[in-house]
C-alpha cells in the first residue's frame, strides 16, 4: 500500500489535473456548474464534478471553491507540507494552502480541534432538505454512508431518511434498538440491532454507521454491534432528493416507516455520503446554509446536564426558583410528575407590580391537577385530569396557550379552554416557584384561588422534563445549584414506610403511606408535630373564659380557602368552640360549637350560609378532631 505521503500526493495530482486556471484570483462554481467569479478552463479530463458522478445538478447553496491555482510548474507542497491530521495540501502562487479532509479539524493546516456540529430535538424539531423544491434534481449514488452521533433517554423515534420516489433509507430508534430499513424500487432490506441486554436508550453517546455499496448494506453501532444483509433485486442506484434529520413534519408516512415519533435527545456529527458528495448536516444548518430548513427551535449545543433527570421534592416546604416565565402572548408548557400524594403545588408565577392581576398555576387538588390563569381581566381555573393521577406511577401535563384560548391535557387527554374578559397576554414578573413556596413566612403574594398555596402545601414527589416554550430545563441542575438537600436527585421508591416493627408515629399516631416518608395523624392524641413527638400546648377552659386572636393585622385577610384542626374533650353537650368575624360591614363568618351533642359548622360567605353538623358521643373525654 502506498503510504499518506502518496495518497496525499495523488489526491493532490487528482484536483490539479482537473482545471487549468486563467488567472490567479477564486474560482468558484455552485451546484448546478455556473460559474460564480472568473473564467475557468477544464481540461479534457472529466471535470470534479463528472468524476464524482454528481451530476450537473444536485444541491444549491453549496459551492466548489479552489484558491489561486499555480501558473507555474514548482509545487510548494514538496518543499514544505503543513497540513496536519490528513490534511490535503494544495500548491498556490502563495505557497501551500491545506483542504481538512477530517471533518473533526479546523484552521489553516487543519491544526485546530473542531467543536462537535451537535443540535439538541425535542420531538417538534428537526432538519431536512428536499431538491425537489429548490430547482434541484435529484442525487443518483451507487454507494452511500450516513454516520452520526445520538444520545437519548427515549425508545423510539425518527433518527435520518432519505429517498426519491420508491427509494428510501430510514434510520431510527426502536424499542431501544437500532432499526434501518431501505428499499432500491422493488428491492427491500430491514434491520433491527438490539443486543439481548443492552438498549440504546440509556442516555449515553451512541455511534450508529451505515454503509451501502451497490446492494451490500452494512450498518454498525458503537463500533461492536453489526449487521450485514443484500437488498434483493436488480436496482444497484439510489436516488435521494429529500433528507429529514431528527423527524418529519408525519414520520409515519415516510416509506419504510417503523415508528412514529420525532426524535428527543442529541445529535452529533450527522452526516450524509453519497459517492464522493459529503455533507455534514448539522455543521450546514447551524451556519446558516440555504440548502437546509430548520423546523422549530433547534438549539445547536446539548447540555452536559440531562434536563430529563428527574428530582425528588421531599417536603412541604422545598422549591426551586426560575426566573419569570416569558409567555406574555403564546406559550408551551410540559412536564412530567410523579406521586402518591393527593395535594401539593407544583408551579406557581405572579405579577408584583399593581394591580397583581396576573398569574399563573399548577397544583394537585384531592387527585387531580389543576391549572389556573388570569391574564388581567378575569381568572380561569381547569380541571387537566379525567382521573386521579395520585397513583404514584408517571403522567404528563401540557399545556397549549394563544391569547386567551389554550388546551391543557394529561397523558395525552386534552381539555380546551378560553380566559374571560378581553386581556389576552400574560405580564408574570415574580420568580417562578416550582414545587412549593417555602415556609408560612415567606413574603410572597398568593392569588387567593390557589388553595395549595395558600395552605402552604408544597408538591411531594417526583418531577422531570420541565419544558418551557420549547426550552427544556435542566432542574437537577437548578437543584443542586439552589437547595440545601431537601431536592434529592433522581426518583427512587421507598415503599412500605409504615411497615416496620416500630411505626414512625410516635404517642400512638396513625401512620399512612406518603411519598417516600410517613404521614402521622396525631388527632386522637395529646401530641403533634411530623411524628406526634411534640406534646401540644392545651387550654382550659371553664365556660365563662375565651381567648382573642387578630388575624392580618388591622387589614384582616381574604381567602378562599382554609384549614382548622381543633381538638377537643369535654363531657358537655353544648359550647362555643371558635368565631371568626370581621369588624367592617361584612357578614362573613365561620362559627364552631357544640349543640346538643353534635359538632355544628356554620359559615357564611355574604348572603350564603351553609350548616354541617357531626354527631359525637359528648361522655366520651378522649380527643376529638375538628378540621
Amino acid at each position: 500500500m502506498r503510504n499518506q505521503d502518496a495518497l496525499n500526493q495523488a489526491a493532490r495530482n487528482d484536483m490539479l489535473s482537473t482545471f487549468s486556471a486563467e488567472s490567479n484570483d477564486v474560482a468558484k462554481y455552485d451546484f448546478y456548474g455556473n460559474k460564480c467569479t472568473h473564467s475557468l478552463t477544464h481540461s479534457p479530463q472529466r471535470s470534479f464534478i463528472e468524476r464524482g458522478q454528481i451530476g450537473p445538478r444536485v444541491l444549491p447553496g453549496i459551492s466548489f471553491v479552489v484558491m489561486q491555482l499555480r501558473t507555474n510548474v514548482t509545487d510548494a507542497c514538496e518543499r514544505h507540507d503543513p497540513c496536519q491530521h490528513g490534511g490535503i495540501c494544495i500548491s498556490t502562487d502563495s505557497g501551500p494552502i491545506c483542504e481538512c479532509r477530517n471533518v473533526e479539524y479546523e484552521g489553516t493546516y487543519c491544526e485546530r480541534d473542531k467543536a462537535p456540529s451537535e443540535a439538541t430535538f425535542r420531538g417538534t424539531e428537526f432538519l431536512s432538505y428536499d431538491l425537489g423544491q429548490t430547482g434541484g434534481e435529484p442525487i443518483v449514488s451507487a454507494q452511500d454512508a450516513i454516520t452520526l452521533y445520538f444520545r437519548t433517554r427515549q425508545p423510539n423515534g425518527l433518527l435520518f431518511y432519505t429517498g426519491h420516489g420508491t427509494d428510501y433509507l430510514n434510520l431510527a430508534l426502536r424499542d431501544g434498538g437500532v432499526s434501518l430499513t431501505m428499499g432500491l424500487s422493488n428491492g427491500k432490506q430491514e434491520m433491527h440491532i438490539k443486543p439481548s441486554r443492552v438498549r440504546f436508550d440509556d442516555h449515553q453517546w451512541h455511534k450508529v454507521t451505515v454503509h451501502r455499496r451497490i446492494q451490500e448494506l452494512v450498518a454498525v453501532v458503537d463500533d461492536v454491534y453489526t449487521d450485514h444483509s443484500h437488498i434483493a433485486g436488480k436496482f444497484t442506484m439510489l436516488s435521494s432528493s429529500r433528507v429529514y434529520v431528527g423527524g418529519a413534519v408525519n414520520p409515519r408516512a415516510l416509506l419504510g416507516a417503523r415508528v412514529h415519533n420525532n426524535f428527543v435527545g442529541c445529535l452529533r456529527k450527522v452526516e450524509f455520503s453519497a459517492d464522493t458528495l459529503r455533507l455534514n448536516l448539522i455543521d450546514l444548518a447551524r451556519t446558516g446554509s440555504k440548502l437546509i430548513q430548520v423546523a422549530g427551535r433547534v438549539d445547536y449545543t446539548c447540555p452536559s446536564g440531562d434536563p430529563q433527570d428527574p428530582v425528588t421534592f421531599t417536603t412541604r416546604e422545598s422549591y426551586l426558583l426560575l426566573p419569570p416565565w416569558d409567555a406574555s402572548k403564546q406559550g408551551i408548557l410540559s412536564f412530567k410528575f410523579r406521586t402518591n400524594e393527593p395535594n401539593g403545588l407544583i408551579i406557581l408565577n405572579t405579577m408584583t407590580r399593581a394591580p397583581k392581576s396576573n398569574f399563573f398555576a399548577v397544583e394537585l387538588l384531592n387527585g387531580h391537577i389543576y391549572i389556573h390563569m388570569d391574564l388581567g381581566s378575569g381568572a380561569v381555573k381547569v380541571r387537566a385530569s379525567r382521573r386521579r393521577v395520585d397513583d404514584g406511577v408517571w403522567h404528563e401535563l401540557s399545556m397549549r396557550r394563544n391569547g386567551r384560548d389554550g388546551k391543557v391535557g394529561v397523558d395525552g387527554q386534552w381539555n380546551e379552554f378560553r380566559t374571560p374578559g378581553e386581556a389576552s397576554q400574560m405580564q408574570l414578573d415574580s420568580p417562578m416557584y416550582i414545587g412549593g413556596i417555602g415556609p408560612p413566612y415567606a413574603e410572597i403574594y398568593i392569588p387567593p384561588a390557589i388553595w395549595t398555596a395558600t395552605l402552604r402545601q408544597g408538591f411531594v414527589g417526583c418531577l422531570r422534563d420541565l419544558t418551557l416554550s420549547g426550552k427544556p430545563v435542566d432542574i437537577a441542575h437548578i437543584a443542586r445549584q439552589q437547595d440545601s438537600g431537601a431536592i434529592k436527585p433522581s426518583c427512587h421508591v421507598i415503599a412500605n414506610q409504615c411497615g416496620g416493627q416500630v411505626s414512625p408515629c410516635q404517642n400512638g399516631g396513625q401512620c399512612t403511606e406518603g411519598w417516600n416518608r410517613p404521614l402521622c395523624d396525631c388527632s386522637a392524641t395529646l401530641f403533634t408535630g411530623p411524628t406526634c413527638g411534640r406534646e401540644s400546648a392545651t387550654l382550659a377552659f371553664n365556660g365563662s373564659q375565651h381567648m382573642a386572636v387578630w388575624i392580618g393585622g388591622t387589614q384582616g385577610s381574604r381567602t378562599q380557602t382554609e384549614e382548622l384542626v381543633i381538638r377537643f374533650k369535654t363531657s358537655r353537650p353544648a359550647g362555643l368552640l371558635l368565631l371568626t368575624s370581621a369588624e367592617s360591614s361584612s357578614s362573613d363568618r365561620l362559627e364552631i360549637g357544640l349543640v346538643a351533642g353534635r359538632v355544628r359548622a356554620n359559615v357564611r360567605l355574604g348572603d350564603r350560609e351553609k350548616v354541617l353538623s357531626i354527631r359525637f358521643s359528648f361522655h366520651y373525654c378522649g380527643f376529638h378532631q375538628k378540621c
